[in-house]
């Protein structure tokens, strides 16, 4: 199952991951992506096309929590630099885990 999280809330996330949890099999696998920064960032961001989108930003210990809450466990972490169209940098953060 793979998710990108950018576009949910932390209410749908957390939601998401239990939904998750319940549907894997037993050494299922789970794949998170999101843009790794403070939550209150999370906003409006201009896309390349000039439409505007609203951007959910998360952190790795809030996402990994929800993970183990869930008897799903981490076996991978990535953070990838990611540069903005306005020159900024942010990080993907892809989390891997397994139930």
């Amino acid at each position: 199952m793979r998710i990108l999280l950018t576009y949910l809330s932390k209410e749908e996330t957390v939601k998401l991951v239990a939904d998750a949890s319940a549907l894997l099999r037993l050494n299922g696998v789970f794949y998170i992506s999101t843009m790794e920064d403070d939550y209150s960032k999370s906003g409006f961001k201009k896309g390349s096309s000039g439409d505007e989108i609203y951007m959910h930003y998360y952190e790795a210990a809030y996402l990994i929590a929800a993970l183990e809450e869930n008897q799903l466990k981490v076996i991978e972490l990535k953070r990838q630099e990611y540069r903005e169209n306005n020159g900024a940098t942010t990080n993907d953060l892809i989390l891997i885990a397994r139930k």
